[in-house]
């Protein structure tokens, strides 16, 4: 992963990228590749707070949103492997945001 401005230009493009997919991946129309859609987004959010300190928090927050979305479609019932991954994906989240970032008052 590149570091500085050119990796944190190519993650925002990479976020962007993957916001534009979910307005055709909608869950509703399919909801796997939504769910997967969701993990990258989260993937993407947490490798920017890796480079972009400054934003690391709102990085973590908003792959948190992202990686919990895709866990409402990767239930451990239907799709363990998925929902394994992503729930993996999600304790590093919660982990670094308990390192990096201070409690909301």
């Amino acid at each position: 992963l590149s570091g500085g401005a050119a990796g944190i230009a190519l993650l925002d493009e990479a976020v962007e990228t993957h916001r534009a997919a979910l307005e055709v991946r909608t869950r509703d129309a399919l909801p796997v590749d939504w769910a997967l859609t969701q993990e990258n987004l989260a993937m993407a959010f947490k490798a920017l707070a890796q480079i972009d300190p400054g934003r690391r928090c709102a990085h973590l927050a908003a792959a948190r949103i992202a990686v919990c979305e895709a866990l409402t479609v990767y239930t451990p019932e239907h799709m363990p492997y998925d929902h394994g991954t992503a729930s993996q994906l999600r304790a590093e989240i919660e982990s670094a945001i308990t390192e990096h970032c201070p409690p909301a008052p």
